[in-house]
């Protein structure tokens, strides 16, 4: 049976998202008190909130939102990941985006079209990475991005032209990060971004290096190991430059 569960680099690098996440969340909600405060009055309101549904069902963190006003997360009672309409309430019989056909899945980015992304899995006890068509379910059949070799996949932002990127077991057992051509399964060949000279001390344990996020010029950011520290923050500097 192969291990379904994130190395332990991972779950300290969400763990670290979703701090960052808690964290921005209390600072909006300061900002928006402020706001009121200092709002004169009779003056226009500048802001608008809506109530996606209770924290016990959506969660806290690792939400995500367009321009169109869509929000991404994961159901915390059926643990799949759900894309709301453009600011609207999540709604239980249209929302939940199913997953590759392995059972639950978290969504972790969106881009303006409605494509999501985020890992699941896999029917044959695997988590791969996915992406969605424009405002559609995941599709076991289309969305399932692969893996750079290894058995598992995690995908972390997308871009409006498609190209995703995350981190992936290579053949080696490390853990790389990855970017894809846009709207194309991962790649070994071409989508391996390598590392900044490190890797990996404990095989299949570990991560050498993860990607992030993406901008439109396909550049990504994200963490490294180099020859002989630990993981460092690192970004790709050049447009599509591997």
């Amino acid at each position: 049976m192969k291990n379904t569960k994130e190395p332990a680099a991972i779950k300290r690098y969400i763990e670290i998202k979703h701090n960052q996440i808690n964290i921005s969340l209390a600072l909006s909600a300061l900002t928006l008190m402020l706001l009121g405060m200092s709002r004169p009055a009779g003056a226009e309101t500048l802001y608008s909130l809506n109530d996606l549904g209770p924290i016990s069902e959506v969660g806290a963190d690792n939400l995500h939102i367009n321009n169109s006003g869509q929000v991404i997360g994961t159901s915390v009672s059926a643990m799949n990941s759900f894309r709301t309409a453009p600011n609207s309430p999540i709604n239980q019989e249209t929302d939940d985006l199913g997953n590759l056909g392995g059972g639950n899945s978290y969504a972790r980015g969106i881009n303006k079209s409605g494509q999501v992304v985020g890992d699941s899995g896999t029917a044959s006890r695997e988590f791969h990475a996915f992406r969605t068509a424009p405002n559609s379910l995941i599709n076991p059949e289309t969305d399932d991005l692969g893996t750079l070799g290894g058995g598992n996949s995690y995908a972390r932002g997308i871009n409006k032209s498609g190209q995703v990127v995350g981190d992936s077991g290579t053949a080696s057992g490390e853990f790389h990060a990855f970017r894809t051509a846009p709207n194309s399964p991962i790649n070994p060949e071409t989508d391996d971004l390598g590392t900044l000279g490190g890797r990996s001390v404990t095989v299949g344990g570990d991560i050498s290096s993860s990607a992030n996020d993406i901008n439109e010029s396909g550049q990504v950011v994200g963490f490294s190991r180099t020859a002989g520290t630990p993981q460092v923050p690192a970004r790709v500097s050049a447009s599509n430059f591997v």
